[in-house]
């Protein structure tokens, strides 16, 4: 499977969750403002889908996929800060976007983190997938 078909069905899932996300929070009304919410939205989404296809072209097979989802909320519920905002495992919480995200809802430099982070994983991934298809060539 190509690259760019991997990425966009990774996408689609994350787009209506992202829709369904900010329209829950605009309605609610906890959201700092509509337009920020929803770029911040996008960034994350793009963030998460780099993240989960650099984990899905690391791990080889379907089954350590799904071994290593439950360590990933593990990590993303104990070190991100959506419940206690911790200052250790710094190098653990860069590489999960919902760091990046939380950090960028009241925070302008969470903002530039978040945008390197989407910058930044999708080469990685491009890195990845083209030697793990190299190898196997």
């Amino acid at each position: 499977m190509s690259i760019l078909i991997h990425i966009s069905a990774c996408f689609s899932g994350g787009a209506v969750s992202a829709i369904i996300a900010v329209a829950a929070m605009y309605f609610a009304g906890i959201n700092v403002s509509f337009l920020r919410e929803t770029a911040m939205m996008l960034l994350f989404i793009i963030a998460s889908v780099g993240f989960v296809c650099l984990v899905g072209f690391v791990v080889s097979s379907v089954i350590c996929f799904s071994y290593v989802i439950p360590i990933v909320v593990f990590a993303t519920v104990t070190l991100c800060p959506v419940f206690l905002n911790s200052t250790g495992n710094m190098l653990i919480k860069s590489i999960l976007p919902t760091y990046h995200y939380m950090n960028s809802v009241y925070n302008d430099s969470g903002i530039m983190s978040l945008v390197i982070y989407c910058v930044l994983v999708y080469p990685l991934c491009y890195m990845v997938y083209y030697l793990k298809n190299l190898r196997h060539t």
